[in-house]
């Protein structure tokens, strides 16, 4: 809802268009709680909106946790536990019929009557059909910082060290367009998620998220960049992707970023490998690029293993954050 002459009314959908539109991002996705009206306005407005692909969803909002599906162009069933959705497969069922994604919403929030279901506590979850995790949310990151108590980095990390593949991304989180100098939330595209895709489609940018070379912009610098490129032996890997190493055999991974200040570094969080230090890697002049270069190895008797990269300010406060690179033993 919005602030209009004092009262709170509605907001339209079309405020959300133009922010989007006006913090230059290249799409957006509109998800309202338990229903699809919101297709209605995005199909009414998108040809008023050219350069930026509104994207439809919904937010599946249940007493044991919330996530965004992404895509979906029909209803979804979301009364959990009832005798429609006794569990959640399903509605995993209906979101692969829409071929679309769920991703888990702000799952380190507590939860309780202030928001229930905020936090996920949803049992039984078969995390090898849930695709993205929201790591990033504008609001516990205005509260609490990107690394604060309720991130959902730590929630994320864990699922990581128990051999799952799951996609980190951010999302604003944001109810009212009109608040864009972040006076009472964060403003949409804060943070934002960035997804190397082949075109600006609704299927291309899913395909994208599917495939994890996606990275969390937290701060929402337009233009900044981060990707990496892997390699063991033959083998190639970008963000998202896998290598196998066999006993003793050394990967290398590449990480590249540009437009983020001067004075950033690169710091990098693995499991289960042996990561030696990393070293500079020189970038084309005025290029505006820095790069760093790490070597590992995968731990003796390690089923798999993972590492991501971060771009940190001077201070240490996280700007940018990458998807891994998967490790498999060979």
């Amino acid at each position: 809802s919005c602030d209009v002459d004092g009262a709170r009314v509605p907001c339209p959908s079309i405020n959300t268009f133009t922010a989007a539109r006006d913090a230059k991002l290249d799409f957006v996705a509109i998800t309202d709680h338990n229903t699809i009206t919101q297709l209605a306005d995005i199909a009414a407005q998108q040809p008023g909106f050219p350069k930026t692909l509104l994207i439809p969803g919904t937010e599946i909002t249940t007493f044991t946790g919330h996530a965004n599906v992404i895509g979906n162009t029909a209803f979804l069933d979301f009364q959990l536990g009832s005798p429609r959705l006794p569990t959640l497969a399903p509605l995993l069922d209906q979101v692969k019929q829409q071929e679309a994604f769920i991703s888990v919403n702000h799952p380190g929030l507590p939860s309780g009557e202030i928001c229930m279901g905020c936090g996920w506590t949803a049992k039984d979850t078969d995390w090898s059909r849930i695709t993205a995790i929201e790591v990033i949310n504008g609001s516990t990151l205005r509260t609490g910082g990107a690394e604060g108590p309720t991130s959902g980095i730590r929630f994320w990390d864990n699922l990581l060290k128990q051999g799952h593949r799951l996609t980190a991304i951010g999302g604003s989180d944001n109810h009212d367009a009109t608040d864009t100098t972040g006076a009472k939330q964060s403003p949409i595209g804060k943070p934002a998620t960035v997804v190397y895709a082949p075109e600006l489609s609704t299927k291309a940018i899913i395909e994208g998220v599917k495939s994890g070379r996606v990275f969390v912009d937290v701060a929402g610098t337009p233009g900044a960049t981060l990707d990496i490129d892997a390699a063991a032996g033959s083998q190639r890997a970008t963000m998202g992707g896998a290598l196998q190493l066999g006993a003793g055999e050394t990967g290398a991974l590449i990480v590249t970023t540009s437009n983020v200040p001067v004075r950033t570094r690169f710091t990098f969080v693995s499991e289960n490998l042996a990561v030696h230090d990393s070293n500079p890697v020189p970038a084309p002049p005025n290029s505006g690029q820095k790069a760093s270069q790490v070597r590992f190895t995968l731990n003796p008797g390690a089923t798999f293993g993972y590492i991501r990269p971060e771009v940190r300010d001077e201070g240490g406060k996280l700007l940018l954050l990458g998807n891994p690179i998967y490790i498999r033993p060979r």
